[in-house]
């Protein structure tokens, strides 16, 4: 089934009006937009790409959707320091560690790291820049396709304490990305898309678009535009 609806979309987004107005887009405060343009504005993308100072918090928790598969791609991601929150690509805001789902990029190639922490840091070898398409879920991973089956999903969420959600180019315990603070870098790369299912059933599906000559990520489910919460501005991929 989920094949069948990444193939439906892949068809769809060579037709920007039919993928934007297959839903209606709404204003929210959530996507944390200050003012929203017309439908005729926002004109779907290949991919959004951070130079280490952009980044998004898509906001959503684990814990908001029940069996949840994450699907990402990702081109282009170098490696930068070995600091443990350097080229964070994805991880969430919860416990007390908030990358413990996490991918990033290694000086070895792509290193992912689940609820299990240090003793769940799984390495793909290859030699960056690397390209990425990942599967992720509580019941294993695929990265490249490499399977992973010991991969958990993080399971340490404390809605209380960190009640914020995913983070796309970098990760978070405290609400700020980790590359908010001086020394600690943002991930560097390019997001062709982030969608999340509820087992078969796609209900997020982060699209990089522009406004103009500005990057967002648009969620063409319920409509929720997300700009850059970093400094700089998204490079732009092609039109789609």
């Amino acid at each position: 089934m989920r094949k069948l609806i990444t193939v439906f979309f892949a068809l769809a987004v060579t037709t920007a009006s039919t993928l934007l107005l297959a839903r209606p887009i709404r204003d929210d405060m959530a996507g944390r937009c200050t003012s929203f343009p017309a439908e005729n504005e926002i004109v779907p993308i290949d991919y959004i790409e951070s130079t280490g100072t952009q980044y998004l918090n898509l906001l959503f928790k684990k814990s908001d959707v029940p069996d949840i598969v994450i699907e990402v791609r990702f081109s282009n991601c170098p490696f930068v320091s070995s600091y443990s929150y350097y080229n964070g690509l994805i991880g969430w805001c919860e416990s007390s560690n908030g990358n413990t789902t996490g991918l990033k990029v290694a000086s070895n190639g792509i290193l992912l790291s689940d609820g299990r922490n240090a003793a769940g840091a799984t390495v793909v070898e290859m030699t960056p820049p690397v390209d990425i398409v990942a599967n992720l879920s509580s019941n294993g991973a695929k990265i490249n396709g490499v399977e992973v089956p010991t991969y958990t999903m993080s399971i340490r969420y404390n809605a209380e304490e960190f009640p914020l959600g995913l983070f796309c180019f970098s990760a978070s315990t405290d609400g700020l990305p980790k590359g908010y603070a001086n020394g600690r870098g943002i991930g560097r790369g390019r997001c062709h898309y982030l969608r999340v299912y509820s087992g078969d059933t796609l209900v997020h599906n982060f699209q990089p678009v522009r406004i103009g000559s500005i990057g967002y990520m648009l969620d063409t489910v319920n409509g929720t535009l997300f700009p850059n919460q970093g400094t700089g501005s998204f490079v732009l991929g092609s039109d789609l």
